[in-house]
């Protein structure tokens, strides 16, 4: 059973329904899933199949793919599992849009009247969207047709900026947006401070804001957007599997930060302490950071950010400092491009490309 007051979500990134089996027995609880088709590519059953020289048509990649998701909602009825569109670098919107309306029907989330959190409908589908322009196209009109959507491949504070923009009027649960931190972390910079930029960003009155008076980043009173651990005041606290987190943030945009790209278990505990709204990990890291519950391990489930490692604790990691954006303006007035975005859009195109025949 997931801790009562461990309020950031905990997702397995992975395309095997036997791995979240596998974690919901390492935890007790997993509040939703993330795919990818490089997952998907890795399922054993794909795998098996692609040894054996069979590639899928088209068609039966995707039943192959909605098959998958569907046995993964099954097993976490109450979470969210992400679907990710097929796009290059010359697919469109429409193109995009094209496919998640067939994928959103895969898993249709559950009547808010059935759901025992209230608010949101309980499990469905998010469909995930490239964090470029074609896929905010997309994405914006995704969310006025009632979809819920997660912007995978954010590098850049400014893409997750588009976000909230493209999205605005969205429900709370309907958008997420999913940096990926080890990505930047390969390349030397400090993946964690995007992160705590992005959070600081959609927790902080914007610039044109109205009322900037009504929306102070913290309070003890207000309760409704409190992210990572639930308490009074602000303040650090402890907890197995947890670390030291720091309360009190106030969520002020719609959109919910999914820290994705983990590589370790420190990178879990940081986005804890930073109120990362959902985690999703990959099974294996899911498995070292469950591990800290046993005290033989090595591993403390106590560790206080910023200490993530030799790289951090020798300033290897260059910082990414904080933009002040207005989130205010139109979404196609923030800068986009990011090199990540494009090596990302590729890989996963040719992952999935490669099942195909």
């Amino acid at each position: 059973m997931k801790p009562a007051n461990l309020k950031t979500k905990v997702f397995l990134d992975s395309g095997d329904p036997e791995e979240t089996k596998e974690a919901i027995k390492l935890l007790g609880f997993l509040d939703g899933q993330t795919t990818n088709p490089t997952l998907i590519a890795k399922n054993p059953d794909a795998a098996a199949r692609l040894a054996r020289g069979e590639k899928f048509s088209e068609r039966e990649i995707l039943d192959f793919y909605r098959q998958t998701v569907q046995e993964i909602s099954g097993l976490i009825p109450e979470g969210s599992v992400s679907i990710e569109v097929y796009a290059d670098e010359l697919t469109t919107a429409d193109a995009m849009l094209k496919q998640a309306r067939e994928f959103y029907a895969w898993i249709p989330p559950r009547p808010f009247s059935l759901s025992p959190k209230g608010g949101e409908g309980g499990g469905g589908a998010h469909i995930k969207f490239p964090t470029s322009e074609e896929g905010l196209k997309a994405a914006e009109q995704a969310v006025k047709e009632g979809m819920r959507v997660n912007m995978t491949l954010c590098f850049s504070q400014e893409q997750a900026a588009a976000v909230h923009a493209a999205t605005r009027g969205a429900k709370k649960g309907q958008v997420f947006v999913s940096p990926f931190i080890g990505r930047l972390d390969d390349r030397g910079e400090n993946g964690m401070d995007l992160v705590k930029n992005i959070i600081r960003m959609y927790s902080t009155p914007s610039p044109t804001s109205p009322n900037p008076s009504s929306t102070s980043v913290k309070t003890s009173a207000d309760r409704s957007g409190r992210r990572g651990i639930e308490g009074a005041g602000e303040k650090e606290i402890s907890l197995p599997l947890v670390g030291r987190v720091r309360e009190g943030v106030v969520h002020k945009s719609h959109v919910e930060v999914l820290t994705a790209s983990v590589r370790s278990a420190e990178h879990i505990l940081e986005a804890l302490r930073l109120g990362s709204d959902i985690i999703t990990m990959p099974f294996k890291v899911l498995k070292e950071w469950a591990s800290a519950q046993n005290p033989k391990s090595q591993f403390s489930p106590h560790l206080s950010s910023p200490a993530r490692g030799e790289e951090m604790k020798e300033g290897m990691l260059k910082p990414i400092p904080y933009m002040q954006l207005d989130l205010n303006k139109p979404w196609e007035s923030f800068d986009l491009k990011h090199p990540l975005t494009d090596a990302g859009i590729e890989k996963f195109s040719a992952d999935w490309n490669s099942l195909i025949q």
